[in-house]
């Protein structure tokens, strides 16, 4: 396993992992998601959210209004 500071950009991560710096930038802006979101998609709940087509939708940063962008309040 790698150390967490090994890597200074996500263009290092995406070196490192073999991977197309788009498709690392996609992933990457999923760690901003409110974590009862993320929940949601890998319980795969009935609320038609799943963390794939999330990576292509612009999001707000702040946790409230993604509940309110995504229908979720």
């Amino acid at each position: 396993m790698t150390p967490a500071n090994k890597f200074r950009s996500i263009t290092d991560i995406a070196a490192a992992e073999g991977m197309d710096l788009g498709q690392v930038s996609k992933i990457a802006r999923l760690t901003q998601l409110a974590p009862d979101i993320i929940e949601d998609c890998l319980a795969r709940t009935d609320n038609g959210l799943a963390l794939e087509p999330l990576m292509r939708r612009k999001m707000p940063a702040d946790w409230a209004a993604q509940r309110v962008h995504f229908d979720l309040h």
